[in-house]
């Protein structure tokens, strides 16, 4: 999300970053919440993401494994089997 907000010039709706990035609504709030990105401007919220925030970003070394996508399997959480 960090990257599509960093590349994006102007205004961003919750919905539009739903539709680019196939996150429920709910979950991208959450998300900009948990980071402290979700700030309350002139009686609005609005998404803020400061150069430092971008800049830790950008400079990250990831040392997460490779994933291959071939791997991953979905399964919407209605129709997951209870353990």
């Amino acid at each position: 999300m960090l990257e599509i907000l960093s590349k994006h010039k102007g205004t961003i709706s919750i919905k539009e970053l739903s539709d680019m990035t196939f996150f429920r609504p709910e979950d991208i709030i959450s998300t900009l919440q948990a980071l402290d990105l979700l700030k309350y401007f002139g009686g609005q919220h609005s998404v803020y993401v400061s150069p430092k925030m971008l800049e830790m970003y950008v400079n990250k070394k990831d040392n997460s494994p490779p994933v291959d996508p071939v791997n991953l399997q979905w399964v919407p959480h209605s129709e997951r089997k209870a353990d």
